[in-house]
């Protein structure tokens, strides 16, 4: 530090020393000197607070302000590896000449292994150098890992700052990098193919089987919500896959949406047409067996026949009978 303003101080003093009688020379360095040491602009590094989602791709711009008649600056940057994964640093001020070998260090590897990025840059004509309010350094790239919900931090390490200007020490002010991590992405899902189903003779509805699951995946939750509803010619919602649900004759609609933890929705449709098939229903029609009301003589033989209505659509049939005394 001492270094760089020694050389700065000569050069002033040297280009007016012809001209101005000791005293005034003198006086000139006392001011030269206070005017080094006093306070200036701090030179303020600005980071971006960004929302990304899990597993994604974030890139944090480092940009400037108060960037004026810099002879030298150097300050680092720190990240939780575990929740930002180092993956390049790009896009170089081009007004600086920047080079990823000569002002940043310690290299790509310890980056990647979650070591500190430290900035250093000293104007090699030590005139002092600007940039514009706003412009970019640099652009760090990494990618989040940190859990659903959580905010992880780029910091700058306050061990690291040193600012020289042309009229004296400056400080370094930071601000923001604040990664919050939330699963901005929703699921997707896909339905089964639609189907066509006929009920028994006579029925109204069938209970719903086989129609298949939907599948469904998320960048970020491994448990996904399933549910449906059903809209159509039957009115119904549940949790799940709609198999087992009954459904009336028609068309119905079964509408599957899926949901993760930060409530980030998919939906797909599943059409379902149910027609009725005519005939008699074994299970609501009544079967009737008749046995008539006879007479016969003491010791004669009775024949009682049995006779059925309504005998229809009938696999099996067990009749019991007994005989009681009067």
């Amino acid at each position: 530090m001492m270094k760089i303003f020694t050389k700065v101080q000569n050069k002033t003093i040297a280009s007016v020393k012809k001209y101005l009688s000791l005293p005034l020379l003198l006086f000139i360095f006392v001011f030269l000197f206070s005017t080094r040491t006093f306070a200036q602009a701090p030179l303020k590094v600005i980071v971006p607070d960004v929302t990304v989602s899990c597993n994604d791709t974030v890139s944090l711009a480092v940009t400037i302000q108060d960037f004026d008649s810099i002879l030298t600056s150097k300050f680092i940057l720190k990240w939780d590896s575990t929740e930002l994964k180092f993956v390049s640093l790009s896009k170089l001020n081009t007004t600086l000449f920047l080079n990823v070998n000569s002002n940043f260090g310690p290299g790509l590897n310890a980056w990647k292994a979650g070591k500190p990025l430290i900035f250093l840059y000293t104007e090699p004509s030590l005139n002092g150098i600007s940039l514009p309010d706003n412009d970019t350094l640099f652009v760090l790239k990494f990618i989040a890992t940190d859990t659903i919900g959580q905010t992880t931090h780029l910091l700058k390490d306050d061990s690291g700052d040193d600012v020289i200007k042309l009229n004296g020490e400056a400080l370094v002010q930071y601000s923001g990098g604040n990664v919050l991590l939330k699963d901005i992405i929703p699921p997707v899902i896909n339905c089964p193919s639609n189907l066509t189903v006929s009920t028994l003779p006579g029925l109204n509805s069938i209970v719903l089987t086989g129609s298949g699951n939907p599948s469904y995946t998320d960048n970020c939750d491994p448990a996904l919500d399933l549910s449906y509803y059903i809209t159509g010619n039957t009115q119904a919602t549940g949790t799940g896959n709609a198999n087992g649900t009954t459904l009336n004759t028609g068309q119905n609609v079964i509408h599957y949406v899926v949901k993760d933890d930060d409530n980030n929705k998919d939906t797909c449709t599943l059409n379902v047409q149910v027609n009725f098939t005519p005939g008699n229903n074994p299970s609501s029609d009544t079967i009737n067996f008749k046995i008539p009301t006879l007479t016969a003589d003491c010791n004669g033989n009775v024949d009682f026949p049995i006779l059925v209505e309504n005998y229809k659509g009938i696999a099996s049939t067990r009749l019991f009978f007994g005989i009681r005394q009067i």
